[in-house]
């Protein structure tokens, strides 16, 4: 009589346990147990509802059309999948060398690597626990997600999960979203404090423009859409400044391939190949062959085979601008920084300085000659060089404009 205050039936998921109590003489857990075994409960793995519900029973008037009592267990899932980078994410304040000196124009924005580096671990998801309906029955955990990041072709993933870089180049990772290790970076501000120098291996190309006393060095082309303010560019491929091009104190512009420059001021510029440069004044060009579309004024250019301006010099006359042909160019290198070259510079002669004060005679002798052989190589390299090499004035050459052919000046 008591039982008949209760009805019970097993939920849809099969972990509760729906209880319907109407109005009627108080009863306890004896009765509960009754209509759970009626209604098929064979497992419980809580049974504090029970024991509340059996309080609220004592009670005559207590009734509930439905009453949820969840007696099951679960499925647990297990840890999703994910990536472990080993490479630092965050922007550094500066480089900090073996002797604790900071540089603060290096802050690493981008993580290069070479081929073969290991940049981080992609964990598989580990296994759920599974649960149990209130009829006894094991409900299988649910699959745990691997890891949602998609691999460019830059990278791959042994088996061990770790994640290697395929080709040499700079880190382009979107937490949660993708991970490459790509060889083109757009950067889409100014080369500046806020960044730092770039180091890219590959081709890079910055919007905004490189200030004074920052760099870029790339194994490949750099693209400069606005202009270099006193900074330096190196270019293991080509060059490209779109604006103007200002030189300073220790700056440069490198590249092992063609340089294109909308306007010089005061700039030291190196190419491999073709220069070809708008305006310049006042700056110092080298190249295999240059090419100055208007106006060169002051400084110099010097070229191995073809020199091509369109008008050379100042109308006042005050400053000389020299014109040469014929000269053995060096080709640039971008292994390193214009700041380093000239201090691995400095080291080597004052090396060599100290070298020849201690060198008996004998050794300085063999030297020497050595010395006037290649000398006389140089001379004859420079001599089949002058007799191909040409300058092309095609408007106006002002009065203070030298020209040089190898080792004649007119």
């Amino acid at each position: 009589m008591q039982a008949a205050r209760l009805r019970g039936r097993v939920s849809a998921d099969g972990l509760s346990i729906l209880v319907e109590v109407t109005r009627g003489e108080p009863c306890g857990l004896l009765e509960l147990s009754e209509v759970l075994g009626q209604a098929g409960v064979r497992y419980i793995h809580d049974d504090e509802p029970l024991r509340l519900l059996a309080d609220r029973l004592q009670d005559p008037g207590y009734e509930a059309p439905e009453e949820e009592l969840r007696l099951g267990l679960a499925p647990a899932s297990g840890r999703p999948g994910y990536f472990e980078p080993r490479f630092d994410r965050e922007l550094k304040p500066g480089h900090v060398d073996a002797e604790g000196n900071i540089d603060y124009f290096e802050r690493e924005l981008l993580s290069g690597v070479t081929a073969g580096d290991a940049i981080g671990v992609l964990h598989a998801p580990s296994a759920g626990l599974p649960g149990r309906r209130v009829d006894g029955a094991e409900i299988p955990a649910p699959p745990s997600a691997p890891a949602a990041l998609q691999l460019g072709p830059g990278v791959q993933v042994a088996p061990s999960g770790t994640v290697t870089a395929t080709r040499p180049g700079v880190i382009r990772y979107d937490p949660s979203k993708s991970l490459d290790v790509v060889q083109y970076y757009e950067h889409p501000g100014d080369v500046d404090l806020r960044s730092g120098n770039l180091d890219m291996v590959g081709t890079v190309k910055v919007q905004g423009e490189v200030h004074r006393l920052f760099e870029i060095r790339a194994t490949g082309d750099i693209d400069i859409g606005r202009g270099v303010d006193g900074g330096s560019a190196l270019a293991g491929g080509n060059l490209f400044v779109r604006g103007r091009a200002r030189g300073g104190e220790g700056t440069v512009l490198l590249a092992e391939g063609n340089v294109l420059v909308k306007v010089a001021e005061g700039a030291v510029i190196r190419s491999g190949r073709m220069l070809e440069v708008l305006d310049a004044v006042n700056s110092d060009l080298v190249g295999e062959n240059i090419h100055v579309l208007r106006n060169i004024r002051g400084g110099g250019a010097i070229a191995e085979h073809s020199l091509v301006v369109q008008n050379a010099g100042s109308p006042s006359n005050l400053v000389n601008t020299l014109l040469a042909v014929g000269q053995r160019v060096q080709r640039p290198g971008v292994s390193a920084s214009p700041r380093s070259k000239l201090r691995a510079t400095e080291r080597s002669l004052l090396h060599r300085a100290g070298a020849l004060q201690t060198r008996p005679s004998s050794t300085i002798s063999r030297g020497v000659s050595l010395l006037d052989a290649q000398t006389r190589e140089r001379r004859e390299q420079q001599r089949a060089l002058v007799a191909s090499a040409f300058i092309e004035i095609r408007g106006t050459a002002q009065p203070g404009v030298l020209l040089q052919f190898g080792a004649f000046k007119t």
